[in-house]
């Protein structure tokens, strides 16, 4: 009888060691529905620098990518939250009446969420809460500083323009914004409007949508040189678009870079090679790894130890600004195609590090990495 009890005790311990081992080996699964397709330079390179995180860090990590419709959005996001089972993670941009559905269904299913990428608007802010208030498992909510872009733009574009701020002349600029329905549009306007009304007499002649799409930017841009044949600047809210209106000037006979500045975001591959070329004066990013951000995080959550005071619930990403003085410094650390493999990402986690006392996330450290 004493040897069948030692037996069944020696079994039982087996068991739990095995048990032990097996959720220690088990990767955690993240689920991320991308606002873009795959062919896009940003949403791409997000996905990539995230993919390689989520491997440093042993993560099963699925990626969906709809079209830039809010209907794709939905669909392909409820579809992988079914993917999803209890405990397991879903990163989402907010994308207004989508995303907090999805949080809705991830609470009732206990997935737990985090949302990037984007700001949400005021408007809807009381409807949707914050985290970790009505929806527990809606854990964090970080987005782009993209008003401080729209004014780093600005800011590089004026400072060639009129490297003496005391210049009374007015620099005469032109827009081309995002979409009407998103909040880093309004933002991303919103930073344009600073650096104007701090008293850096610039004339914004007139701020027209390219809805963040080549084409309608391209016609757009077409229209505002022909409208405004003096102007010095065109401002825009996305490489994509910047490098619409690039186009929109040659074909005008005018040459980017030198008789009209141009600005964009995104720190996308062809915003880059026009910056070396001269032709953009600057791009201004970072953001895209905000996902990769999340990741760690979640990771070092999934192993108890809480993001809730570090960098906190809710918080920005910086973005940083390439220009001449720096992207041969990019192109030659980093690289137009980079390799995300080199950086070890583990260095990042505190889980990893129990020395590490405070996350840091900055483009300098990332960069260190990467020599």
């Amino acid at each position: 009888m004493k040897h069948q009890i030692k037996l069944r005790s020696t079994i039982l311990a087996l068991f739990c060691t095995l048990g032990t081992v097996q959720a220690e080996h088990t990767p955690m699964k993240v689920g991320f529905i991308s606002a873009g397709n795959q062919e896009s330079q940003f949403w791409g390179e997000m996905a990539r620098f995230a993919q390689a995180v989520a491997e440093d860090l042993n993560i099963e990590f699925i990626v969906r990518y709809p079209q830039q419709s809010t209907y794709t959005i939905r669909r392909k996001g409820l579809k992988l939250l079914q993917e999803l089972d209890a405990g397991s993670y879903l990163i989402s941009s907010y994308v207004a009446t989508v995303t907090d559905e999805l949080i809705n269904k991830a609470e009732a299913k206990k997935v737990y969420v985090f949302v990037a990428n984007t700001n949400i608007k005021s408007e809807e802010s009381a409807r949707v809460g914050r985290p970790r208030t009505k929806n527990q498992y809606w854990l964090a909510h970080s987005y782009a500083d993209d008003e401080q872009a729209g004014y780093l733009v600005a800011d590089e574009l004026v400072k060639i323009i009129k490297p003496d701020r005391e210049q009374e002349r007015e620099v005469k600029l032109v827009g081309i914004s995002g979409s009407d329905t998103s909040q880093a549009t309004y933002d991303r306007n919103n930073g344009l409007s600073r650096l104007a009304n701090d008293g850096n007499n610039i004339q914004i002649l007139e701020i027209d949508p390219g809805h963040w799409e080549y084409d309608a930017a391209k016609i757009v841009a077409s229209r505002l040189i022909e409208k405004y044949p003096d102007v010095e600047a065109i401002w825009s809210a996305s490489d994509t678009m910047a490098l619409a209106a690039i186009s929109a000037l040659k074909e005008a006979g005018r040459k980017p870079g030198k008789d009209v500045l141009l600005g964009g975001i995104d720190w996308t591959q062809n915003a880059l090679e026009a910056v070396k070329a001269g032709e953009l004066a600057t791009t201004v990013g970072g953001h895209f790894m905000e996902v990769g951000i999340a990741l760690i995080l979640l990771y070092d959550y999934h192993h108890n130890l809480d993001f809730a005071n570090d960098p906190g619930i809710e918080f920005t990403i910086p973005m940083y600004a390439i220009t001449k003085d720096n992207v041969d410094e990019y192109m030659t650390n980093v690289g137009a195609n980079p390799d995300w493999s080199k950086i070890d990402f583990k260095a990042f986690s505190k889980v990893h590090n129990k020395s590490l006392k405070k996350y840091d996330f900055s483009w300098q450290q990332i960069v260190a990495q990467m020599k």
